[in-house]
């Protein structure tokens, strides 16, 4: 278990309270990560959360977000809090970018939202105790 506290870095005037916690294990800090990710999206960009931790046999979708402008924004979240096994923009895999475009079909036909859409990758990684997240187009 481990006992380190982190904050999200935030720019100033924009609106977000930085978040604190507790790294307890791997995929506690996934979903904190990923709430991190949507808060961040809400607040700085605008844009709508619409579902998070979407799963299918294909695939999984970590959010899917509506832009101000319309389009959907299907956000693969990767957060690192060291850089052992690369940065977190290396991780996404073309085998991976398949398998979420899998997801987002499914998500699609389920939802039937057609609207157009993008895929992002909100890269996130833990740097002298603050969380900074870039957001990278996936096309």
């Amino acid at each position: 278990m481990l006992n380190r506290t982190v904050q999200c870095i935030v720019t100033p005037g924009s609106g977000i309270e930085p978040v604190v916690f507790t790294l307890m294990d791997s995929a506690e800090f996934g979903l904190e990560a990923e709430a991190m990710a949507a808060q961040h999206l809400e607040v700085v960009r605008g844009w709508r959360l619409l579902a998070s931790r979407v799963r299918f046999r294909e695939g999984e979708i970590d959010l899917v977000m509506e832009q101000p402008n319309g389009l959907l924004a299907f956000v693969e979240v990767k957060a690192r809090r060291s850089f052992t096994f690369g940065a977190a923009v290396e991780s996404v895999t073309p085998q991976k970018v398949r398998r979420i475009r899998k997801a987002v079909a499914k998500w699609r036909v389920q939802s039937q939202d057609w609207r157009e859409g993008e895929l992002w990758l909100a890269a996130m990684e833990l740097r002298e105790g603050k969380m900074q997240i870039e957001m990278v187009p996936m096309e």
